[in-house]
């Protein structure tokens, strides 16, 4: 399982969409125009399925705030 990535057109940062799709389902996509709020810039970005990527999700053990200081 992964999710779909997609950057931020005003900081160039990447976002994770919250939806978490495998690797052939993310292949499928219909081309659409979705929209997804940033956490970076704070506004709504509109994107298509084209236009992001698909990254393989961590497990929640290896998350960040998961991790021993």
């Amino acid at each position: 399982m992964g999710v779909v990535v997609i950057k931020c057109p005003n900081t160039g940062r990447e976002l994770s969409t919250g939806i978490q799709v495998d690797s052939s389902t993310f292949a499928r996509m219909p081309n659409e125009v979705m929209e997804t709020r940033c956490p970076h810039c704070r506004t709504k970005h509109s994107w298509r399925p084209r236009d992001a990527k698909f990254v393989d999700a961590l497990p929640p053990a290896d998350w960040v705030e998961n991790q021993d200081r």
